[in-house]
Formats: structure tokens, sequence, C-alpha cells
């Protein structure tokens, strides 16, 4: 159980963002040099045993150090970019920023709710970016190698607009207003602790949720659009219709071999076309 303790501590530390890289390898370099000098002394056989144990340590640190080198320099940049892919993929979620003003960001609440996909998209994009924030360290850690963009990093998530970080941090780290570790990494989380009390994320899910889908989606594509719109007749369907046809007896007998009636004299001319009386 010690050995437990100590590994699980000395994972800790060397997973901490907090431990610069070159205090590990200092760390392992006076280790080492004590070790040597201590095995100057001993059975040569021993000493050789050991060392070869040593170099394979010092090996291995030195790799976790290039690793840790690697993933300092690197991670943010790719995250950086997932972020930007992120955008143009769905430029909605530039809202979440919070940098474009207090009368975007009003309107934005509608684009960002507008619909599922755009919701669990800015809840994923808030993810990322706390998680941008906390691989630097606390305030502190963080401080040491401040940048502008770090600056506006800190600044909009502890703004927390719609609640988003609020929602991330209850859901994902388990975290209540009074105790959560990713606020080790902000200088005021207040508004996030405040927006959990409220459940302002889930309020506002509830509020725009009636409207998805209502005047678009497959339901109103499928709308049956009535016959002679836009000067287009409705197609023949094939199916039989109900017509009533006279049948032979409603239709009287015609003989062509009798000859047709003398049509009837036009009538005499009025008294008035007449000649007139004699005397």
């Amino acid at each position: 159980m010690e050995w437990a303790s100590w590994s699980a501590a000395a994972d800790r530390i060397l997973h901490s963002p907090n431990m610069p890289v070159w205090a590990a390898i200092a760390a392992a370099v006076v280790f080492t040099l004590i070790l040597i000098i201590a095995l100057l002394r001993a059975d040569r056989s021993v000493a050789n045993g050991v060392l070869g144990i040593v170099t394979l340590l010092a090996v291995g640190v030195a790799g976790f150090a290039a690793w840790r080198l690697f993933v300092d320099g690197a991670g943010p940049a790719l995250r950086s970019a997932d972020a930007s892919r992120s955008i143009n993929a769905m430029p909605a979620l530039a809202c979440v920023d919070d940098l474009a003003g207090d009368a975007v960001q009003a309107a934005c609440e509608r684009a960002l709710f507008g619909s599922p996909e755009t919701v669990a998209a800015a809840v994923s994009y808030a993810s990322t970016r706390l998680a941008q924030l906390t691989s630097k360290g606390d305030v502190a850690a963080a401080n040491k190698r401040m940048t502008p963009e770090l600056d506006r990093l800190r600044r909009s998530i502890e703004r927390d607009r719609y609640g988003l970080i609020a929602y991330v941090l209850t859901a994902q780290d388990r975290c209540v207003p009074d105790q959560c570790a990713a606020f080790q990494s902000l200088t005021d989380p207040s508004r996030i602790a405040a927006n959990m009390n409220e459940h302002l994320y889930e309020m506002t899910v509830t509020r725009a949720a009636p409207s998805w889908g209502v005047g678009s989606g497959p339901l109103a594509a499928a709308a049956p659009v009535p016959g002679g719109v836009l000067g287009v007749s409705e197609a023949p369907s094939g199916k039989p219709v109900n017509i009533d046809f006279a049948t032979s007896s409603s239709i009287p007998p015609i003989s062509i071999m009798t000859e047709p009636a003398p049509a009837a004299p036009k009538p005499a001319a009025t008294a008035a076309g007449a000649p007139a009386a004699s005397g």
C-alpha cells in the first residue's frame, strides 16, 4: 500500500501543470550524481548493475521531459486549430467567445439555442475552451506565461454569459458552486457559481426547446401544395373517376334515311310593310 501511495503521488507531481520541466530534469541529474558517487565506492559488479538501472531511468526522464515540452508547446496550438475549425463549420459558436459586444451577444442567444445541434456544439466548444485554460494550471502559474490570447480566454470564461461553462463544470466535473477545482484557474468565478445556482443553461434550453423544428424540417417539407398554385396543375392520379355517362335509352332515335321536315314559313310582313289601301 505504501508503494502504491508513493506511485500515485509521483504521478500527480509529474502530470501537474505547475511543475516545470527543468525542475524534473535537474532533480534527475542530482539524483544520478549522488548514485554515481556512492557506487564508485561500492563493489564493481553491484556498481555496474545499478549504473545500468540509473541509465535507463535517465533515458526515461529525458523522454518524459521531451514529451512534456511537446505537449506544452503543441497542445494549445492543436486546441486552437480545433476551435477554429469548429467556428468555420458553425459560425454561431463565435458567440461563445463573448467578444462582439452586448448588442450582438443578446441576438446571439437565438443563434446558439435555435436548434439542438447548435446547443450540443456550443457545449462541446465551451468544454474545449475550459480545458485550454485549466491546462495552464492555477492563476499564479498561468500568469507567469500570460499572453493576450490567454487573458481574453480567461475573461470570456469568467463572464459565462449563457451558462455553458457552469453546465460543463456541473455535468462533467461534478462541481458545486462553492467547491470546484477549475475555480483555481479563474480570478473571479462568482458569475459561474451564480449560473450554477440559477441553472441558467437549463432554463435557456427549456425556453428555446418548443421552437425547435417549427417551420422547418421534414414535416414542413412534406406539407401538401394545393393544385393549380403558381400555374402548376395537379398531375393525373391514375385512379378511376366516378362519372355518370348517358345511356342509349335516354337518347332519342334519329334516322338518316328520312327527309328532314321543311322549315316553317316565315311570318307575313306586318301591316306597316303592306301596300297602302286604296281610296
